[in-house]
This record gives structure tokens, C-alpha cells and sequence, in this order.
């Protein structure tokens, strides 16, 4: 083993040993593997649906595919015994999409209704739950939910048995049950003695000891940091390029070069299109443009 794979393997073994419930990954095998954690915690956040039971389904995606395209699952789906679904999802990192990851959850339920032959008017009423740790509204709520509504007829709601339910963890709690404060709380990282958050945290510490859970979380980073290595060297590679674009075209613009012959360099020299080169064409002549402005 070579001495760099060496240290990003100990790298990672230590992330995971101090990983928490915020890690998306830790919180999707905590919720799989405790039916009686996440029934808990639907029943905290969705009070007004009085959730009494909850079963696990095994989607055909995970049949058919095992898990996502980096080999995990991150969204626990579940139903209730009231022909309603849950899809729940930890947010820590910032991806910036959740607004349209809550469209792809829900077009994932449906599908896999579907799927199974279940008519479009017995579909069951969808929720999509998310837990995050960065305010994606900036209004310290702690919680955000959303409906399909009219907006030209104020409290006219479409109906379509649908709801995106999103909790900062981080927001203000006044107005939620105190045992899913305590809970966000932990998740924000504070510690707790509630007998809730310290059975989550046993349950962890199972999901750590197990070397299956462990294999598929240090497969994902590995693959996660070797896009961004990829991508590193792809944005590099680009700015050389966009530098020497640049380059030539101030040269020949020096020289006096007409325009048209300017282009035509570029698409040979760069193998651009006619499109491209003449944006570059015109980014660089803006930017002449504010420079001699500048120094009048």
C-alpha cells in the first residue's frame, strides 16, 4: 500500500469514527435499521398525523440497482398503516439543491407506486422530509412546510395529497413538540440526556461497528473525492485554456489583426465553434472596453 492511500485510508477511518446523526449516511442506517427510531421521529415531527405504525419498504430501486450510483441509499422511504408515505433525508451538506430534490423524492414515490401497478387515484399521500443544518430561507424557522396552492385564489389548495416538509435544525423552537427540539438540537451537534437522542446514539455506535455500513461509507467518500480531484483538474485545465485564448487574442489585436481573421484563428487554433469564439470575442472587447474607461 502506498503511503498516500495509506493516509487517506486512516483519514477516513477517522471521519467515520467521529461521524453523527447530521451525516446523511449514518442517519439513512439508523432510520433503516430502527423502525422503532424512525416511527419516533415522524411521530415528533408530523404530530397532527397521529402516526401509530410504520413498515419498511424495499423499493425496486434498491432491488433492481442496490443503492444510488455511488452505492448507497441516503432517503429512507417508509408508509404508515393510514395509506400515507414518508421519504426522510438528512441535509448536512450543502449541495444547494434541496428545493429540487424534494421534486426528485416525490417523483421517486410516485414512480415506485406505479411501478407496482397502483392507479394514479390511489396513489398514497406523499411526504417528503428533510433535516438540515443551514437555514435554506432565512427565516429561523424550524420548520418550513409547503403545499401545491392557487396563486390567483388566496387558501385554494390543489389537493394533490402531497407535502415537502423541511426542518432547520438550527431555528426556533417555540413551536414544536419539545422532544423534537431536543432532538435538532443533538443533530446541531449539543449534547443531550434525553432518553430519545441517547437511544439514537447507541444505535449509532451499531451502525459503526458494523463492516458492511463501514465498507459502503468509505467506498462513497473515496468516489466523492476522486470527483472533486477530477474536477480540480478540469477547472485548472480549462483556466489554462480560457489563458492562452486570451493571450492570443490581445496578441493579434496588438497586431492589428482584422476581426474575422481573429475568429477564424480561434476556431482552428482552439477547436471552437463560431458561437463560442465570437463570445470570446466580445468578452475580451468588453473588458477592453472597461479598462480604457478606467484609466480616462
Amino acid at each position: 500500500m502506498s503511503s498516500d492511500n495509506y493516509t487517506k485510508e486512516t483519514d477516513l477511518e477517522s471521519k467515520w469514527q467521529s461521524l453523527g446523526i447530521s451525516n446523511d449516511f449514518i442517519f439513512y442506517r439508523v432510520m433503516r435499521d430502527n423502525k422503532d427510531i424512525c416511527l419516533r421521529l415522524l411521530q415528533i415531527m408530523l404530530p397532527e398525523l397521529s402516526i401509530s405504525d410504520i413498515s419498511f419498504v424495499e423499493t425496486q430501486k434498491e432491488i433492481n440497482e442496490g443503492y444510488d450510483i455511488r452505492g448507497v441509499r441516503l432517503d429512507a422511504y417508509t408508509e404508515d398503516d393510514s395509506n400515507r408515505a414518508y421519504n426522510i433525508e438528512m441535509m448536512s451538506r450543502n449541495f444547494g439543491n434541496i428545493r429540487k430534490r424534494t421534486r426528485y423524492n416525490q417523483a421517486m414515490m410516485d414512480e415506485e407506486q406505479l411501478d407496482k401497478g397502483t392507479r394514479v387515484d390511489a396513489l398514497k399521500e406523499a411526504y417528503v422530509i428533510f433535516i438540515s443544518t443551514e437555514d435554506l430561507f432565512g427565516k429561523d424557522r424550524c420548520r418550513y412546510t409547503f403545499r401545491n396552492i392557487c396563486l390567483e385564489e388566496h387558501g385554494l389548495e390543489l389537493g394533490d395529497q402531497t407535502e415537502k416538509v423541511i426542518f432547520y435544525a438550527g431555528g426556533l423552537k417555540d413551536k414544536v413538540d419539545p422532544e423534537l427540539a431536543v432532538f435538532l438540537d443533538y443533530v446541531m451537534g449539543k449534547p443531550s440526556e434525553d432518553p430519545f437522542v441517547k437511544k439514537v446514539e447507541q444505535a449509532i455506535a451499531v451502525v459503526k461497528q458494523s463492516k458492511e455500513a463501514r465498507h459502503r461509507y468509505m467506498t462513497v467518500e473515496m468516489l466523492l473525492r476522486e470527483e472533486r480531484w477530477e474536477a480540480r483538474n478540469e477547472g485548472h485545465a480549462e483556466g489554462l485554456a480560457e489563458g492562452r485564448i486570451e493571450e492570443y487574442i490581445a496578441l493579434r489585436r496588438e497586431d492589428h489583426y482584422p476581426e474575422e481573421k481573429i475568429l477564424a484563428g480561434l476556431m482552428e487554433r482552439f477547436s471552437l465553434d463560431k458561437e463560442k469564439a465570437e463570445a470570446y470575442l466580445r468578452v475580451d472587447a468588453l473588458a477592453g472596453a472597461h479598462d480604457n474607461s478606467a484609466e480616462t
